[in-house]
């Protein structure tokens, strides 16, 4: 059975009473004198993971665990909550955790960019993007229908395979039945969306105008990967189509 915490880590019910865990308390401490040295959130859960300790029983030490416990205030004392820590190591431990957050200066567009590309993206990739999104705004009909080359799908092996069966006196028809049903699921799974999703990229940027820096919201509805080579910068929209940066801009 999951257990649920039901108290912040280091503490415990004695008596009726919240109390210190002297074992868990040793880890609050470990966790902030090693963050306040220097150890990333990573270091310190790998360390944790070699220790008996469990932050719940019946789950591994995670990042998320780390980041919980930093960030409780509790553990400098409260009318309910005996102290823990010292305030001045709470405070040195919050002051690197805000400096960390307020570091990262990227905008919400630059961090999905990065999600979508392949490799870290640079500057060029970013402005390369940004061109690429003008150029389908001030002509959607650059978004085209992607081609593929025509094979032999699930369907056409299970018509296949229903039209031997029927050559089978008696039929089996707990087996047809079964094919049948196959046939007509992945013929569902066949149809092709996209001629929809290319009208629905087009409507969608015709309504734009020209940016001057990316946009995360239309990024996020148009571009479904970002790949970055030496020579150009190719988006993958989300039709499938493939645009590079050298045939348009």
């Amino acid at each position: 059975m999951m257990s649920i915490r039901r108290q912040p880590f280091g503490y415990q019910i004695c008596g009726g009473r919240i109390s210190v865990n002297s074992s868990e308390a040793d880890i609050v401490k470990y966790i902030f004198r090693a963050y306040i040295g220097g150890a990333s959130f990573n270091d310190i859960k790998s360390s944790l993971l070699n220790q008996p300790v469990a932050y719940d029983a019946d789950k591994a030490w995670n990042k998320n665990m780390i980041a919980r416990i930093l960030g409780d205030r509790r553990y400098v004392g409260t009318d309910v909550y005996p102290q823990i820590l010292l305030c001045e190591d709470f405070e040195a431990a919050e002051s690197i955790r805000t400096s960390k957050i307020q570091a990262d200066t990227r905008s919400e567009a630059q961090r999905l960019l990065y999600k979508l590309s392949d490799k870290r993206p640079a500057v060029q990739t970013e402005a390369d993007v940004l061109g690429i999104i003008n150029a389908l705004i001030h002509d959607p009909s650059l978004i085209k229908e992607p081609k593929t080359a025509p094979e032999v799908t699930e369907t056409f092996e299970l018509q296949q395979e229903f039209d031997d069966l029927l050559l089978i006196q008696p039929i089996d028809e707990v087996r047809a039945k079964r094919l049948i049903f196959q046939m007509a699921s992945a013929q569902y799974s066949a149809i092709d969306n996209s001629e929809y999703e290319t009208a629905r990229l087009q409507r969608m940027v015709s309504k734009c105008k020209t940016l001057t820096e990316l946009d995360a919201d239309l990024l996020a509805k148009i571009v479904d990967k970002v790949i970055v080579n030496r020579i150009s910068t190719q988006v993958i929209l989300k039709n499938g189509q493939i645009i590079n940066s050298e045939e348009v801009l």
